[in-house]
């Protein structure tokens, strides 16, 4: 008897290119099913893309005001550094505040006479204080008073030196899981050792910078250019091209690092604050106080009135003693410090701070944004099985036409991927939008000119492909269904 040959061959595989035209058109056969799919990827990617961008916008502000607040207290800063006697303390304040400064590192060994080396080594010994120091401070009280009961400030490094008290601190910082520590404790536990010793080196170097301080003063006062701080301001409100010339060769010659634009800054700084004070001054005096009243039919109080030095019949209250543009512009910078007062508190209420460090997004915010999320899976989740519910028939017909498993998840994963895609590109413009508007009426102009427009582009990014993982991810067990039902069961449920 002659057996039969079966002839097997090779299974067709359809291109992917087909693959992905075949799911576009189940996605339009079943637009309303596919559209639910799609509002609840959106809604989850943008909130996600809004508490994002809120982030960086309030980072990117709050870094430009640090940086104008920087810039507008230059001249008391500069004043500082050449004629004040500096503390251990106040040296160790100016250490840290070295580190994210470009240069002031350099000018420090410069002043004091130290090796680059040495000022690097007390930089990181007084940032590391600091992150203790805020440790500590940002504690409640109950976990403060169980860790080191009452102490504080320089007494912790103190308590905390013995082997014991330092092995019943780590021991109860253990227990406390909520509480992270500011660095690795063998690194914790060698700075507070080296307390004593970081002290003793950072008094030395403010012992020679107040050296370097003594040196400018009396150099200054040879050059007959003044004495005292009252004189040096003086010099400075005065603007002489020639005194400011000869005061920045004596401040180069002791090691200071300002740049001849640095002083023409703080001639600007310090000649804008005499003219405010004296604005100021001359309004809180009985003529003006007759004059103001005659001119307005009012006598506000003094802050009202130099918020409307704009106005030009201010001219004749002063008598004329200053031009309607130099009191618009006292106007001016007076108006611009409490708007970014304003926006530098808005920027405060909006950043998490971790261990005196922003972080990104709070843990509020990360809770919310993980809720939404698992919402979101689940949504997919129900409609995806819905969807599948629908195509018993369709899956039994593609299985019986010779649709492998393999094909049939890959259908159902694509499917799900190109909306999300899709919800994801949707999400991420909406939260844009949105959060565009949301903080421009918080911030105002400060948010277009300190646009973070690299990190906005990086969000945009991770929330599409999050919004395509999360679809993808939701898909999979709905899919995998999908993938194992036998033919000729799919074909029997009506």
């Amino acid at each position: 008897m002659e057996i039969p040959v079966i002839d097997v061959r090779a299974q067709h595989r359809i291109p992917m290119g087909k693959a992905f035209s075949l799911c576009l058109k189940g996605i339009a056969h079943r637009f309303l099913r596919s559209l639910l799919t799609l509002m609840v990827i959106v809604l989850a990617v943008a909130f996600f893309m809004s508490l994002l961008c809120e982030s960086f916008f309030a980072h990117a502000v709050g870094l430009g005001i640090d940086a104008e607040n920087l810039q507008e207290r230059s001249s008391q800063r500069f004043f500082a550094d050449w004629f004040e006697m500096v503390t251990p303390i106040d040296m160790a304040k100016r250490l840290v505040a070295a580190a994210s400064l470009p240069g002031r590192p350099a000018e420090i060994a410069a002043v004091t006479k130290a090796s680059p080396a040495e000022v690097d080594a007390l930089i990181a010994g007084a940032t590391d204080e600091a992150k203790i120091m805020r440790f500590f401070t940002n504690l409640d009280a109950g976990s403060r008073a169980a860790l080191v009961g009452n102490t504080a400030n320089e007494d912790l490094y103190a308590l905390l030196t013995p082997d014991d008290a330092w092995n019943d601190f780590s021991g109860k910082l253990k227990h406390l899981y909520a509480l992270q520590p500011p660095m690795p404790m063998a690194h914790f536990r060698a700075v507070i050792l080296g307390h004593v010793d970081l002290t003793a080196r950072i008094a030395t170097l403010a012992g020679a910078w107040q050296q370097a301080v003594i040196g400018l003063g009396e150099s200054v006062a040879e050059a007959d250019l003044g004495h005292g701080r009252t004189d040096y301001q003086a010099l400075f409100v005065r603007g002489d091209s020639a005194q400011l010339a000869q005061f920045y060769t004596l401040i180069k010659v002791r090691g200071f690092s300002e740049s001849p634009d640095d002083i023409a800054l703080v001639h600007r700084q310090l000649a804008v604050s005499a003219r405010q004070q004296e604005v100021r001054e001359r309004l809180q005096s009985d003529a003006a106080h007759t004059a103001w009243h005659t001119q307005f039919l009012e006598d506000p109080a003094i802050d009202v009135k130099m918020a409307s030095l704009n106005d030009a019949r201010v001219v004749d209250v002063l008598e004329q003693h200053w031009t309607q543009a130099e009191l618009a512009q006292v106007s001016r910078l007076i108006t611009e410090g409490d708007r970014r007062r304003t926006v530098e508190r808005a920027v405060d209420d909006r950043v998490s701070q971790d261990d005196g460090e922003k972080s990104l997004l709070s843990s509020r915010q990360a809770f919310l944004l993980a809720i939404s999320f698992v919402v979101c899976m689940v949504g997919i989740s129900n409609a995806m099985l819905m969807a599948i519910t629908e195509r018993f028939r369709e899956i039994a017909t593609m299985k019986c036409l010779g649709a492998t498993d393999g094909f049939i998840l890959n259908q159902f994963l694509i499917e799900a991927a190109i909306q999300g895609l899709a919800g994801g590109v949707a999400g991420m413009l909406i939260g844009f939008v949105l959060s565009v508007l949301k903080c421009t009426a918080i911030f105002g102009t400060y948010l277009y000119v300190y646009f973070p427009l690299l990190g906005v582009a990086g969000a945009g990014c991770i929330c599409v492909a999050a919004g395509v993982l999360l679809s993808t991810l939701a898909s999979i067990y709905p899919s995998w269904m999908a993938s194992r039902m036998a033919p000729m069961e799919a074909m029997r449920i009506e």
